[in-house]
């Protein structure tokens, strides 16, 4: 009687420690199948999955199970695998890269994405800086020289004549070219020399119109030079250039009514820009042409009488050379 009651408790809790220990399965051992469910289960089980389908944040995908092997990837359209069985990673979406379509057998070229090089830009060409229109202001020195020219109305036997009959015709102390002068002549000039030219046309050809003052011992001199004009680029700031025109001046000079100049030109010149818009300039001319001189009208006396016999003007003109030399600026 002592045995049962001691005995029997230790047997039922033996019994509940083994049943608590999970049961080791070997590997070996095949694993019975669970029992399938009635017909009537499976019916009930699918009417309320219809019936009532869980919310979408509580769905729940089930895990591919052991049963169920991995999808394999599958090759792009028109492209085999390799040797290993690797496939080249899938293309991105359309929207990212634009692709073009290839045919069965062929890879699709690859497209040009975004570049992060710089974009050349042609350089601007740089303007020239003697403009289209320009103007100045040089100073030097310029030289008109002897006139010197043939008297047309040279009287060969005018020259032996007795001074007061020299003197009865006005021939005596005239100042001009009388019909006792083989030859006709005009006083030379030379002094200070002021210009400001005004150029229409830069590079190439142009045209200039330069308006200038000569003052000399002799006489001044207002007159323009006009011409065209031939400008040469030879390097970045230089310039040179040429030109061929026609110079007139009035000269003021005594004891002479009327006088002026009347020559061909041709200027020689180089410029230098300091900047875009100054520009030093240096300049030699040189030419030919004529002067006239015409004086005061005035009277004839017969020394002899004292009677006025005629009126006339003292005359002389000859041809001579030209040159002036001269600094200055241009703008631009």
């Amino acid at each position: 009687m002592f045995a049962r009651r001691v005995l029997m408790p230790l047997a039922l809790l033996l019994g509940i420690c083994t049943s608590s220990q999970p049961s080791s399965v070997r590997a070996d051992e095949p694993v019975s199948e669970p029992a399938p469910l009635p017909a009537s289960a499976t019916t009930d089980h699918a009417a309320a999955l219809t019936a009532a389908p869980p919310p979408p944040e509580a769905a729940v995908i089930p895990a591919p199970t052991a049963s169920e092997p991995p999808l394999a990837p599958q090759p792009l359209p028109g492209i085999a695998p390799d040797e290993h069985g690797a496939t080249p990673p899938a293309l991105p979406p359309a929207s990212a890269t634009a692709t073009v379509p290839a045919t069965p057998g062929e890879v699709a070229p690859p497209q040009a994405g975004p570049t992060n090089e710089a974009v050349e830009v042609a350089p601007r060409k740089k303007r020239e800086p003697m403009n289209s229109y320009a103007f100045g202001l040089k100073i030097g020195v310029a030289r008109v020289g002897t006139g010197t020219v043939s008297n047309p109305t040279y009287v060969k036997g005018a020259a032996t004549l007795p001074p007061d009959q020299l003197a009865k015709y006005g021939l005596v102390d005239s100042g001009g070219c009388d019909p006792i002068d083989k030859t006709c002549h005009t006083a030379a000039r030379r002094g200070f020399h002021l210009a400001v030219p005004i150029q229409i046309g830069g590079s190439g050809v142009g045209f200039q119109v330069e308006p200038f003052l000569t003052i000399a011992s002799a006489g001044n001199a207002y007159g323009v030079y006009m011409g065209p004009t031939f400008q040469f680029h030879v390097a970045d700031p230089v310039y040179v250039g040429f030109g061929l025109g026609l110079q007139a001046a009035w000269v003021k000079s005594d004891p002479w009514k009327y006088a002026g100049d009347v020559y061909g030109r041709i200027p020689l010149n180089a410029t230098y820009y300091v900047t875009d818009g100054l520009g030093l300039v240096v300049e030699f001319g040189f030419g030919a042409g004529a002067s006239a001189y015409i004086g005061e009208v005035k009277d004839i006396i017969n020394p002899t009488t004292g009677n006025r016999i005629a009126r006339k003007s003292d005359v002389t003109f000859g041809f001579g050379k030209i040159w002036d030399l001269s600094f200055g600026v241009r703008f631009p």
